[in-house]
């Protein structure tokens, strides 16, 4: 008797926690929430899903206006409930619970942003703009490199702020090089914002522009990938924090 005892109220417990977490279930609603600029679709869960919505609506003319102004299709979002089911969907980096979005071809994919389990809402809300700037970059140019693609979205989204740090790596000489970030080491995560802001703020946006269609440096910037380097360790060490 003690081990039913013991055993019933375990499982009950389990229930309860089950059908308060409005993550668990796999089950999706078959109406979408639509607005100017995106539609969502996929997982809803019990949340309202309004403000996430008009939180993207509301970025996305600035950032098509910005890059690429011919852009008028509406982006899909494809919501999932957890990251290991936004993982088996084929999406993201199988393994890493912190890689819950990506963004291409017309659509972003993404878990729900109340179901991250290291991300807070607002950070969601963050990561769903990040996404959006994907989508609206790679529909001009499917092959841009990384630390171009990633500057972007990281600059628009407003992440990645960490021009203290930078700067003290760019006075001792110890920033990376520009062309050799990647993805596995987390780096062109946290020095590619600083190289979009760098094109903008010293060339123009319609260099970043003619980047994004030609992500050739000597093409579009006439400098040689030093002489790029130089200047993007110089712009870090001349800003002002």
């Amino acid at each position: 008797m003690k081990i039913k005892f013991t055993v019933v109220p375990a499982m009950i417990i389990l229930f309860l926690l089950a059908c308060m977490n409005s993550c668990v279930s796999i089950k999706e609603n078959d109406k979408a929430y639509v607005g100017k600029y995106i539609e969502i679709q996929g997982y809803f869960g019990d949340r309202n899903l309004e403000e996430f919505l008009e939180y993207v609506d509301s970025r996305a003319q600035a950032i098509i206006e910005k890059y690429n102004p011919g852009y008028v299709k509406p982006v899909v979002f494809r919501l999932y409930s957890t990251v290991d089911a936004f993982h088996n969907a084929g999406f993201g980096r199988k393994g890493n619970d912190g890689s819950v979005g990506t963004g291409q071809n017309g659509k972003v994919y993404m878990v729900n942003p109340y179901c991250s389990k290291v991300h807070d809402y607002d950070e969601m809300l963050i990561i769903g703009v990040h996404e959006f700037t994907h989508v609206v970059t790679l529909d001009i140019n499917s092959s841009m490199p990384i630390w171009l693609s990633e500057g972007i979205a990281m600059l628009e989204a407003g992440q990645a702020n960490r021009y203290s740090e930078l700067k003290r790596e760019a006075l001792r000489g110890e920033l990376p090089k520009y062309n050799a970030l990647q993805y596995d080491d987390n780096s062109v995560y946290k020095y590619s914002r600083s190289i979009a802001e760098f094109i903008i703020d010293t060339y123009s946006i319609e260099a970043m522009r003619d980047l994004i269609k030609t992500p050739d440096i000597k093409k579009v910037l006439h400098l040689t990938n030093d002489e790029f380097q130089n200047e993007w360790s110089n712009y870090l060490k001349a800003r002002k924090i």
